[in-house]
């Protein structure tokens, strides 16, 4: 499967006769490696178009409805938590599963346009789920193309641009973004980050205002998809870079960076003035809480940027407590790993222009991004420099000259990452096929048909990804929202107490405390520690804390105060285990 080829050297002339693999060849010599790069796109990711909606897609598919039937004034999609009295209605009428969700957490972000085009495929495809996927992998198809010309223009030659390309398309941590419909803000937002920097990097290198307005216009629209896009207005400068020398090219790179910086400041202002960011624990502030951000941004900055070299998401880590105690070691080993990395290219790339160019690209979001729990999905855009770093690796020149492909960075960055990839889709829609088959065996426990007012309840979690949107899947198992599912306590082994009145279950904790979990942290307000005493109503039920430790300030006994007879044919309560289906709980 290889054939031999010669080409020319970049190092003193002649030729150099080498093997490549016949597919290598191909595609380093076709004429139209965008409508390879868009195969390559769909065909890697067809396997998702037969896959229903999961998670936040499920609470979207509601709020399209309540929208389109004149029932909500406003879309508000991303507003997960609005806060305030908006807090206890949501909590009451079971749209938050569980019940911790206080008036003062607030987790919104302002994308309308994200928004919007959701909501047109929404009315263009109803509740069809591979609609939304097809435009998802359509958006991202279309990224990888631009993607293309940018390399291109940053330079480094046609075959560095291609592969860097490729290696993008296949990256792990697009996954969960081109496959979630949920997250097609991300893949909007590369979009419109590529369309602007490849229109500005045209205007650094031939001139042309025309060009910088169409690069501020779609860096506006980029703004209005995804906060992440906010530091791309510094960009302008890697084509500087890379571009130099020519005559202007300074002058233009920073108008260009001019331009984009008032739309970005602009943005900006309306965004902490409305009142959009979060508030939760997990969250950092690096304008409210400067300094608890100082401290946390170089380990989340180190795991952001791990992630292309250990093709494992750091989230999972934090989603399964279990599994923190591997997360240093993560860590470590990241830290060595791009240590090493950066040594090299240092030493054999030190003066090429676009290399330092496309490492620059990386690190103007990683100190926005280092403000979430790290989460390898949120790299889209920083990913850009990496998919051009990996390649000029892969391209590099072996010892002796021969030119084909170096086979680590090729394990690395399209076997491991590629693999990752398609391993990641198919574990999410894997989850939410056994969170749907739980949620049946869960009914099924009734012994009868379920009435309107029928209760489920999970007194303890161990499958975090089965208490999220826990509602509107249930929704969507029965075709009906009369019967609610409440998730009691966010920790795996709570001591679970029915008290002598018949209404009350009394939860101590004793691994460890309430809201210790991630779903816990990210439903808990850093602005107000939890006392004694506080009560939250959640429509069946009051959950009011009983003890806390207020040295640590951990939350650890709650009592919940039902109002029926726990033993009421309209309840039933259920415990779960992580490698069973949920088990009956008879009070």
């Amino acid at each position: 499967m290889s054939i031999e080829t010669k080409s020319d050297t970049e190092h003193g002339g002649g030729t150099t006769t080498h093997l490549r693999h016949r597919v290598v060849a191909w595609y380093e010599g076709v004429k139209r490696p965008g409508l390879v790069l868009v195969a390559v796109v769909f065909l890697f990711y067809s396997p998702t178009l037969f896959a229903d909606f999961i998670l936040d897609d499920l609470r979207n598919l509601r709020l399209f409805r309540e929208y389109a039937a004149g029932q909500r004034a406003s879309l508000d999609i991303y507003e997960f938590v609005p806060g305030g009295e908006e807090n206890v209605t949501a909590r009451e009428a079971g749209r938050y599963s569980w019940w911790w969700v206080g008036e003062e957490l607030r987790y919104r972000h302002c994308r309308p346009a994200s928004e919007w085009f959701l909501y047109a495929e929404y009315r263009l495809f109803g509740d069809w789920a591979p609609g939304f996927r097809l435009v998802g992998l359509a958006l991202y198809a279309a990224g990888v193309c631009l993607l293309l010309a940018l390399f291109r223009l940053v330079g480094g030659g046609e075959q560095r641009a291609r592969w860097a390309a490729l290696l993008f398309a296949v990256a792990a941590c697009h996954a969960i973004p081109v496959t979630f419909i949920s997250a097609q803000c991300d893949v909007l937002a590369l979009v419109a980050v590529v369309g602007a920097m490849v229109a500005v990097g045209h205007y650094v290198r031939d001139g042309g205002v025309w060009r910088v307005l169409v690069g501020v216009a779609l860096y506006a629209v980029g703004l209005c998809t995804k906060e992440v896009v906010l530091p791309a207005a510094v960009l302008p400068l890697c084509f500087g870079l890379a571009i130099g020398g020519r005559p202007g090219s300074w002058r233009r790179t920073f108008v260009s960076v001019g331009a984009l910086a008032v739309v970005g400041a602009v943005w900006f202002g309306c965004y902490v003035s409305g009142g959009y960011g979060s508030n939760a624990v997990l969250m950092q502030d690096p304008v409210h809480m400067p300094l608890d951000y100082l401290a946390a941004l170089p380990g989340r900055a180190v795991l952001l940027l791990s992630t292309w070299l250990i093709p494992v998401n750091p989230f999972l880590f934090r989603f399964h407590p279990e599994w923190s105690g591997a997360l240093p070691v993560y860590a470590a080993v990241g830290a060595a790993a791009l240590a090493a990395v950066g040594v090299m290219y240092w030493r054999r790339h030190r003066g090429d222009r676009s290399v330092l160019a496309m490492a620059l690209w990386v690190l103007p979001f990683i100190p926005l991004l280092a403000c979430t729990p790290p989460d390898d999905r949120v790299m889209a855009l920083p990913s850009i420099g990496f998919a051009f770093l990996g390649a000029t690796w892969l391209v590099h020149p072996r010892p002796g000259r021969r030119l084909g492909l170096r086979r680590l960075p090729f394990v690395l960055f399209v076997i491991l990452q590629g693999g990752t990839a398609l391993a990641t889709t198919g574990v999410m829609h894997f989850m939410e096929y056994e969170a749907r088959r739980h949620l049946r065996i869960m009914v099924a426990a009734f012994e009868r048909d379920v009435r309107g007012g029928d209760q489920i309840f999970m007194l303890n979690t161990t499958r975090s990804f089965e208490a999220l949107m826990a509602q509107d899947r249930l929704c969507r198992v029965l075709g009906r929202e009369d019967v609610r599912v409440s998730i009691l306590s966010d920790i795996a082994r709570p001591k679970v107490t029915a008290l002598p009145d018949g209404r009350t279950i009394r939860l101590e904790a004793r691994d460890a405390a309430f809201f210790s979990s991630f779903l816990g942290m990210m439903s808990t307000s850093r602005d107000q520690p939890r006392k004694v005493g506080d009560v939250y109503t959640a429509g069946a039920f009051r959950a009011v804390i009983r003890e806390v430790d207020q040295a640590r300030g951990e939350v650890l006994a709650v009592e919940l105060e039902f109002d029926e007879d726990l033993g009421n044919d309209s309840y039933r309560f259920f415990w779960s285990d992580p490698n069973k289906p949920p088990a009956l709980w008879v009070p």
